[in-house]
């Protein structure tokens, strides 16, 4: 299993996170967009660095993109790749569990645990949903579980090409 993968946060993508933030009508509500924003572009980045920058992958295809999308539903965190989307789920130091209600189309699940600093972020693992789930609840452990199969970054890898 390959160790997680560190990701530093460029200025303007926290810049971009904060724009989007700054939006909402509530500190919580700024600081979840806050969060799935910089999840996001993190992820992309990440998929960037091993793949090239695929055609496949398009940052602006987020619904994070698309300011009524975001002022509408503060719990968005999705990358469209191919015909699916990535979940791109934030993770907060010492946060033990992460719920996730997968829209249509979702093809998986990529933990973004965050450090206290906020500099940057790791790439925890992938969580591949094989059925449409109504809610799926992951133990941030799971995502370092080598003898799940699916549950770690190095097999996001392996799944991508195929899309």
């Amino acid at each position: 299993m390959l160790a997680p993968l560190g990701i530093p946060l460029s200025k303007e993508a926290q810049q971009m996170a904060l724009l989007f933030a700054s939006e909402q009508d509530n500190v919580e509500k700024g600081r979840q967009v806050f969060l799935n924003t910089v999840a996001i572009i993190a992820v992309y980045e990440a998929i960037g660095l091993i793949y090239g920058w695929p055609e496949w992958v398009v940052l602006e295809r987020s619904k994070m993109w698309t300011k009524k999308e975001r002022l509408k539903d503060v719990s968005l965190h999705d990358l469209p790749i191919g015909d699916g989307t990535l979940l791109c789920v934030p993770i907060l130091p010492k946060q033990k569990t992460v719920t996730v209600i997968p829209p249509s189309g979702a093809l998986g699940v990529v933990g973004v645990l965050f450090h206290e600093h906020f500099n940057y972020v790791e790439m925890l693992g992938f969580y591949r949903l094989h059925q449409p789930l109504q809610k799926v609840t992951l133990d941030v452990a799971d995502f370092f579980d080598e003898k799940s199969g699916d549950n770690n970054f190095e097999e996001l890898f392996r799944w991508l090409p195929k899309v």
